[in-house]
């Protein structure tokens, strides 16, 4: 599957996996990636 990164993305697939299988919290993966809290809740939400 073919995925486009545009040039201003923060999160690549490697990323939003990376988030998806962390148990961190959402304020510490969008303090470690530098993202904001709604995207690492976004892709939180996907590990159920």
């Amino acid at each position: 599957m073919s995925h486009t990164i545009y040039s201003q993305a923060r999160t690549t697939p490697l990323i939003h996996k990376e988030i998806k299988e962390s148990s961190l919290s959402d304020r510490k993966l969008a303090a470690q990636y530098s993202i904001s809290r709604s995207t690492s809740k976004m892709d939180a939400a996907r590990r159920h």
